[in-house]
């Protein structure tokens, strides 16, 4: 199984797959492994798990435009609301 090609479909699509987290009622948190501005020698970032600080920025940019952005203590202030009625 090639992992890198599968790693790198993924990211291709990524911007198209993240328009559909968009749904009402519905909280998506994303976690980064790591942001770096050194290019990858391979073996380090095999996964694909770190992605380059460009790629990070152009990401945070589309995320902050197309989609509802809160912090996690708003997302907590829902949560706990909802509970209370």
């Amino acid at each position: 199984m090639n992992y890198k090609k599968i790693f790198k479909e993924s990211i291709d699509n990524y911007y198209f797959k993240l328009k559909n987290f968009n749904t009402p009622n519905s909280y998506k948190i994303f976690l980064y492994h790591g942001v770096s501005n050194i290019k990858s020698k391979g073996i380090e970032n095999y996964a694909i798990k770190h992605i380059n600080k460009d790629k990070f920025y152009k990401q945070i940019k589309f995320i902050k435009k197309n989609l509802n952005v809160l912090s996690i203590n708003q997302l907590l202030g829902i949560i706990l609301k909802k509970k209370k009625n």
